[in-house]
């Protein structure tokens, strides 16, 4: 079976199919990667989504990997919902339908996309509006209209939500069908001249009698296949078996083999190697005979070495495996993945080891060379949140100290222009009047501005300062009531660590705002034991399953969001974790007290 990531990357215009879903996550599981595949490979998306579901589809893209708003500006994707599309013009109609996927079509290829790849909820349907009865009939004739087009299409059902007649019409009209995280080729998809046309009864029949043949000619490949594949299975079973039995074969094996192959006693020390392990090491067969495992294995290995063969003697272990480094004849050190097991005499005693050897140097170098770009990169980004921070603090300090003080100067001059214009008109009056409170409305939204990018009270009075000031802020900006829990008094903590700690604080507050639905939060902050504890806490719809799966096994971008607040506090030697349930989502930091500015 193939995976669903690999079926989907294999979908290309003028593919039509359906995913039948029984649960947002699902859902989301096929459109997010759907939509993504087409961003990577240069087409524009279109998703259109259902009343009130435009937001849980962002949050799913961002979790994705998806930079949603980039791709919006861009105008590589496009968030719609039916309205725009479905019913235009207030009621559902095929035929506009079509001119709309002819066009939206035309129109990204003149953008220089390389096709449309599109998406649509379609809960909408249930709910009713005119010209649905032609809703199948519109499911039939699309395949023929993309075929047309640089445009691929999915179709997205809620089995849960449609009834079965409806489902089954669905599976009619789709010649693909995504089910339970596979997809699948629909072999009881219907083509719209049987489906729309005249004598469909006959036509049906036909089909049927068709499918039936080939789905019969199919079970006897299969069965050809499995009776082929337990034959090569005897085989192999043969021939393992008189590997032990045939000494000549036993020895063709042995010298021949890409593999090293290596016989030791049960202390280590070896009786016999092929030419493909003397090759590894550098050693002849006969120098090989003269030492041990120990003679050739690197200092820090031995004890992994001895441990691996005390298993195998004393029966605690019937095979193992594990990579250590050999140091060749010529001094070098080289890698290499070992797999060993016992040869046992009549009386059961251990008689031989036997070991299978191969040479993994140049992937353990690529792992160290990952290892390093990953270390790389995130002293990469660190320093760019320290400089994105540095111009923050630049950014708003000139803001305070330039533009809002022209403002105020503005403001001032203004005022005294009013204190003498008597001799105006009444409108030029008005005009002076209504500048200077543009004037006293931008000197408010300039310091707000220059506040929101980097408080005075951080720099000046301390994190607990900055905090009361924030969250009384966004409690009245958003409506949303903030608790805070803070201790009477903190010490001043390094500033790279108290601004880690406040753009935590400011990123989660802006995500309950954006996402969560919930009227209040909480801000905790204490000291447990020589750990500085940071909680952010919501009561509101918490985040899907799979979004959080994805979140917390490491997925999305490095400097974005939760990845940004994750590696924010790593590089101070802390960490963040997350929880969250449809009670509410809470992000907590630890960060030991001590190691915050390593």
């Amino acid at each position: 079976m193939i995976p669903l990531l690999t079926a989907l990357e294999q979908l290309t215009p003028p593919d039509h199919l359906c995913s039948i879903y029984e649960s947002a996550e699902e859902h989301l599981a096929v459109a997010v990667p759907f939509i993504k595949i087409g961003l990577d490979r240069g087409e524009k998306c279109l998703y259109i989504a259902d009343d009130g579901t435009e937001a849980v589809v962002r949050d799913a893209m961002y979790a994705g990997g998806i930079d949603v708003e980039r791709a919006i500006a861009t105008d590589s994707l496009v968030l719609g919902n039916k309205e725009a599309a479905y019913l235009k013009h207030g009621s559902f109609n095929p035929q506009w339908m079509f001119t709309f996927w002819a066009d939206a079509t035309a129109e990204a290829i003149g953008q220089g996309f390389s096709a449309l790849r599109a998406t649509g909820e379609t809960e909408w349907v249930v709910r009713g509006a005119p010209g649905l009865e032609r809703w199948i009939e519109y499911e039939s004739r699309l395949a023929h209209t993309l075929a047309h087009h640089r445009c691929l299409a999915l179709c997205q059902y809620n089995r849960r939500l449609f009834p079965p007649d409806l489902i089954l019409n669905v599976l009619r009209t789709h010649p693909t069908v995504v089910y339970r995280g596979v997809v699948c080729r629909n072999m009881y998809y219907v083509p719209p001249d049987e489906l729309l046309g005249t004598n469909q009864t006959a036509r049906e029949v036909e089909r049927l009698l068709t499918t039936i043949r080939e789905r019969e000619e199919i079970d006897h490949t299969l069965r050809r296949q499995r009776d082929e594949l337990r034959d090569s299975e005897r085989r192999f079973r043969q021939i393992a078996e008189n590997i032990r039995s045939s000494e000549e074969l036993w020895q063709s094996v042995f010298e021949n083999s890409e593999i090293g192959i290596v016989l030791a006693d049960p202390t280590g020390k070896f009786v016999e190697a092929n030419r493909a392990f003397q090759r590894l090491v550098g050693y002849t067969s006969e120098e090989l005979k003269t030492l041990s495992y120990m003679d050739i294995t690197h200092p820090a290995d031995i004890h992994r070495g001895a441990e691996a063969i005390e298993q195998l003697v004393f029966g605690t272990k019937r095979e193992v495996q594990l990579e250590k480094r050999y140091r060749h004849k010529n001094g070098e050190f080289i890698w290499v993945r070992a797999t060993g097991t016992v040869i046992r005499g009549g009386d059961r005693s251990p008689r031989y080891l036997l070991g299978l050897v191969e040479d993994v140097t140049d992937r353990k170098s690529a792992e160290q060379e990952l290892d390093a770009s990953v270390s790389q990169l995130h002293a990469l980004a660190g320093r760019l949140m320290h400089e994105q921070d540095d111009e923050r603090r630049r950014i708003a300090q000139l803001l305070h100290e330039t533009t809002a003080q022209d403002l105020a100067a503005l403001k001032m001059h203004l005022a005294r222009l009013s204190r003498t214009a008597s001799h105006l008109s009444e409108s030029d009056r008005a005009a002076l009047s209504e500048s200077i409170s543009l004037a006293e409305q931008s000197i408010t939204e300039i310091r707000t501005l220059s506040y929101l990018l980097h408080p005075p009270f951080l720099d000046e009075m301390g994190l607990l300062s900055a905090l009361r000031w924030y969250a009384a802020g966004f409690a009245d900006r958003s409506g949303i009531a903030v608790n805070l829990e803070l201790p009477e008094s903190f010490d001043r903590l390094p500033r790279d660590t108290e601004t880690a700690l406040f753009r935590i604080i400011q990123e989660s507050l802006i995500n309950i705002h954006r996402h969560a639905e919930s009227e209040t939060a909480r801000i905790r902050l204490r000291c447990d034991a020589g750990t500085l504890v940071l909680e952010v806490e919501d009561w509101g719809r918490g985040i899907p399953k799979g979004s959080l799966k994805h979140i917390t096994s490491g997925g999305g971008v490095v400097g974005v969001g939760i990845a940004g607040m994750s590696e924010r506090i790593e590089r101070l030697g802390g960490c963040l974790e997350l929880t969250s349930s449809n009670c509410g989502t809470t992000v907590r930091v630890r960060l030991p007290l001590g190691m915050e500015g390593r």
